[in-house]
C-alpha cells in the first residue's frame, strides 16, 4: 500500500513538472472511485476529506475505509483533511494517520492565526504529517460575481474556448479544451 506523505507526492510532482489531483471524497463510493481512477491512470492522487465528512461518517469508519481501499493500490496516495478550523478535529485526524491537514484559521487575526499554525505544525511533525495554513478566506466564484459588476473582465466566465471558428491553431482539440499542451505524465514504479 503506497500511502505516502503529501510532501513526498508533491515534491516529485514539482521536480518532474506535473500536477497531482486533490479530490474531495464524501463516502466509500467516492473514495473507491477516485482510487480506482488513480490506479487505472497510474497517477498519484491526494484524497481530501472535509470536516463535515469526518463528523458525518465518523473518524474510525472513514479511516477503516481508507486502510481497506488503499491496500491493493500501487500508485502513491495520501489522505488530506481540507479546510479545517477545528483544532480538535485536526488533532484527531493527525493521531489517526491523515497525511496532511489544512488548518483554516482565516477568521482569526493574522497574529493569532500564525501562533496557532505554529502549534499545529509542531503537532503534525510528531505524526510525520504535513500542514497547510490559510491566512485569509477565499470567495467562491458565485460570491465574487455577486459582488463585482458583470462587465468586469476579471470576473467573466473563463469557460469560453480560446479557439475561434476558422483559427489555425496547431494545438490538438484536447489541449484546447483543457489548456494542456503536454501529455499527462504517468506514475511508473521503479524497481
Amino acid at each position: 500500500m503506497p500511502v505516502m506523505s503529501t510532501k513526498q507526492i508533491l515534491d516529485r510532482a514539482f521536480a518532474e513538472r506535473y500536477g497531482v489531483a486533490a479530490i474531495n471524497v464524501v463516502n466509500e463510493l467516492t473514495m473507491e472511485a477516485v482510487l480506482a481512477a488513480a490506479e487505472e491512470l497510474r497517477a498519484p492522487v491526494i484524497l481530501q476529506t472535509s470536516v463535515k465528512t469526518v463528523k458525518q461518517i465518523g473518524l474510525d469508519v472513514l479511516w477503516a475505509m481508507w486502510v481497506e481501499l488503499t491496500r491493493p493500490i500501487s500508485v502513491p496516495v495520501a489522505l488530506h483533511l481540507d479546510h479545517c478550523p477545528d483544532r480538535a478535529v485536526i488533532s484527531a485526524c493527525l493521531a489517526r494517520g491523515w497525511n496532511s491537514v489544512l488548518f483554516d484559521a482565516s477568521k482569526l487575526s493574522v497574529e493569532e492565526n500564525r501562533r496557532q499554525c505554529i502549534e499545529v505544525v509542531a503537532e503534525a511533525r510528531r505524526f510525520g504529517a504535513d500542514v497547510e495554513g490559510e491566512i485569509e478566506g477565499f470567495k467562491r466564484t458565485e460570491e465574487m460575481t455577486a459582488t463585482r459588476p458583470a462587465t468586469s473582465s476579471r470576473w467573466r466566465s473563463r469557460s469560453t474556448s480560446s479557439r475561434e471558428p476558422g483559427s489555425t491553431s496547431s494545438r490538438p482539440p484536447s489541449a484546447m479544451r483543457t489548456g494542456r499542451t503536454r501529455p499527462l505524465r504517468r506514475w511508473t514504479r521503479s524497481a
